[in-house]
């Protein structure tokens, strides 16, 4: 299972290839035990957002609140 999250996972190069281009937005754990902190940045985010807490960054009121701050400009 964890392979399919490995950037060497054949999916990826696929998937690049395509050239369709979402924006996307990164929220992270500083303190992450799961995700080394250089496989959770991704070039080309539109923001990253660096939360104080462990894997579940989404879950935390940081994590939360840039949620809703993504979701607020993307109104526009």
């Amino acid at each position: 299972m964890l392979d399919a999250l490995s950037k060497s996972n054949a999916a990826y190069a696929i998937l690049d290839s395509l050239k369709v281009r979402v924006p996307f937005h990164l929220i992270v754990g500083k303190f992450d035990e799961l995700v080394d902190s250089s496989s959770s940045h991704l070039d080309g985010a539109v923001s990253e957002k660096v939360v104080n807490t462990m894997h579940a960054a989404h879950w935390t009121q940081q994590g939360i609140n840039e949620v809703k701050r993504i979701l607020t400009e993307a109104r526009v």
